[in-house]
């Protein structure tokens, strides 16, 4: 079996699709492409890491390359340490959210980023090509660099609109074992801030206290721990620290989809400007960002292709829907620090709000996310296309519904609704995923009933179909039209 290649770099089941000796060879080949000098290492705690870096760093000294290990630290934290004058990239080894078994090289480089497209073509030709090996006088020297949380969380504090003192907060971290353990709770003791710590290690046999993606079906353990400790807030990681997700006050769950909206609304509202996210994220980010006047574009899903998309918008603040927040004032990478540190400055700012609160001030939407093999992409799109027909039909009959009970309270000469007049079948494109997205507009002016028609869909080559529906706003459409009507009726 061979490894993965992706957009960040390579992964695998260690042992089988992602051995040593892919390792080296990948590393050997980075090395190649980086140039000679200093490649920071850091890893997560995976049990087959210093395994992995072993072969890693033998690969880049083989090359003339002199690897610098940094320990256990966030994939954030490897991202700015690349970025340092004196180092040509950086290499993380972590499988993000894939369970114990599995592990990864990320590629940065020296600007703090994922490989961009062309050094991704360059690296891939090199591993085809001749490997001119260093001798004894050229071979890379290893070193050991500490301190690089420390100068990670400095550089958090020093982003002009997060809050370093302030309201007394408490907050449950789940670390999931993982990376972000030590970071999550010295950043949170430099913000002045109490914390719980639960799943703060690996178990024996190399598996994750918990399923690595933060999602509602893996955070039960952290909701029961924020209404245990009666904190203000909960935050997990994945087990490389790059995203968030967050808990309420009230235990409840809060889909990752958040994490980016809520970061988006505090720093929009402090500097206005535009924002980015990917494909794969809820119109949320739109909420967000229009609260404040601001656009919001889109990139293809993929770290590095938001990076470059805020790069080209001139966005300060974006991200994705998987919990990822991206501020390029501290860095052009997905921070959970980050995140964290926006969250928390949001409720120092409005002492008043709690997270609950804050989250019910937005819409409520849903998404589907499916990951199939290539080769039933077909069959995925069919199934899910069918799945939002039978929604459709629903809604159109919800639709001719309210168009009977409109018309019949007209007829009575009750004027519900002023200026709402309906337009059947009227399609309206108010947001676009890939152009290929529409919304079908209900009432005119307050566009009573709507769904995502889904004639079309997104997948992206890692065969992962997108799609949003908004089953949540029929709900409150239904409840506030019976409101309007007792009211005619009360008149």
């Amino acid at each position: 079996m061979k490894p993965i290649v992706s957009g960040s770099g390579i992964r695998g089941i260690f042992g089988r699709s992602l051995t040593v000796r892919n390792a080296a060879e990948f590393a050997s080949a980075f090395g190649i492409l980086a140039g000679k000098g200093n490649i920071v290492i850091g890893r997560d705690t995976r049990r087959s890491g210093p395994a992995v870096e072993a072969a890693v760093s033998a690969g880049l000294m083989a090359v003339g390359c002199n690897p610098v290990h940094l320990g256990i630290v966030p994939t954030p934290t490897v991202q700015l340490e690349a970025m340092d004058d004196s180092v040509r990239g950086g290499i993380c080894i972590t499988s993000s959210h894939n369970p114990g078994e599995w592990n990864a090289l990320k590629l940065i480089g020296s600007d703090g980023v994922f490989l961009r497209s062309a050094a991704r073509s360059r690296l891939m030709s090199i591993l085809d090509e001749e490997v001119n090996w260093a001798d004894y006088q050229s071979v890379g020297i290893p070193s050991e660099r500490s301190g690089s949380i420390g100068r990670h969380i400095e550089t958090i504090l020093d982003i002009p609109w997060i809050v370093s003192r302030g309201k007394r907060l408490k907050v449950v971290l789940d670390v999931t074992g993982g990376a972000a353990a030590v970071f999550a709770v010295e950043l949170l003791e430099e913000l002045g801030i109490d914390s719980v710590v639960i799943n703060p290690f690996m178990t024996q046999a190399g598996d994750f206290p918990r399923v690595a993606e933060p999602n509602a079906d893996s955070l039960k353990q952290l909701s029961e721990a924020v209404i245990r400790e009666r904190a203000d807030i909960g935050f997990a990681f994945d087990p490389d620290g790059d995203r968030l997700a967050i808990v309420d006050e009230n235990g409840r769950i809060i889909g990752e989809d958040y994490t980016v909206a809520l970061a988006m609304d505090y720093v929009l509202a402090l500097r206005p400007g535009n924002a980015v996210v990917n494909l794969s994220t809820s119109r949320l980010a739109e909420d967000a960002a229009e609260r404040h006047g601001c656009s919001v574009f889109r990139s293809p899903v993929g770290e590095v292709n938001v990076v470059e998309e805020m790069e080209l918008r001139n966005a300060l603040i974006g991200g994705e829907g998987n919990g990822g927040v991206i501020d390029r004032i501290c860095h052009a990478g997905r921070d959970s620090g980050v995140a964290m540190a926006c969250v928390i400055s949001f409720l120092r700012s409005n002492p008043g709000a709690t997270t609950g609160s804050w989250v019910d001030s937005f819409p409520s939407y849903s998404m589907f996310k499916y990951k199939t093999a290539g080769k039933d992409k077909d069959s995925k799109i069919a199934e899910l296309q069918a799945q939002i027909e039978s929604a459709k039909t629903v809604e159109l009959e919800q639709k001719q519904e309210y168009k009977t009970l409109f018309e019949a309270e007209k007829a009575k000469n009750v004027e519900l609704l002023e200026d709402s007049a309906i337009k059947d079948e009227k399609f309206v494109t108010s947001h676009k995923i890939n152009a290929v997205i529409e919304e079908l507009g209900g009432f005119k002016k307050t566009e009573y009933v709507k769904f995502v028609d889904t004639s079309k869909v997104l997948v992206d080559d890692n065969g992962v179909v997108d799609k949003l529906t908004v089953d949540s706003e029929v709900k409150r459409i239904r409840q506030e039209y019976q409101e309007l009507l007792e009211a005619s009726k009360g008149g």
